[in-house]
């Protein structure tokens, strides 16, 4: 029998590039076929679903908070200061477990790049 228990499952993000246009991105967006991830900064819409929440961890390197989903893939979009696409991929998601069990599940890892 598995406790009832959450977790968050986490895309890894890096985005690929010239050290000067990597600095030229402020926000990367990952959405899936349902939604679109928020800044850490912005006031969430939890009317249906948790929202998936994007943040830079280092420069070129950003972890998106997905709940407990695990989409098959998703579109990611690097975004200057403006909102203005600097590029964009969709791309298929290979998820790892990396904690739990395989009787019960876990929180699971994909990892996916972005090139400028």
């Amino acid at each position: 029998m598995c406790p009832a228990v959450g977790w968050i499952n986490v895309v890894a993000v890096r985005v690929d590039g010239s050290t000067q246009a990597v600095g030229l991105v402020d926000r990367v967006e990952f959405c899936d076929d349902t939604q679109c991830s928020q800044g850490p900064d912005e006031i969430p819409d939890t009317s249906s679903v948790l929202p998936y929440v994007a943040e830079e961890v280092g420069p070129g390197h950003w972890r998106i908070s997905i709940d407990m989903s695990s989409p098959e893939s998703a579109t990611i979009r690097a975004l200057d200061a403006e909102g203005r696409e600097l590029a964009a991929t969709t791309e298929p998601l290979v998820w790892e477990r990396v904690g739990g069990s395989e009787q019960c599940g876990g929180p699971g890892s994909a990892e996916v790049s972005i090139a400028l």
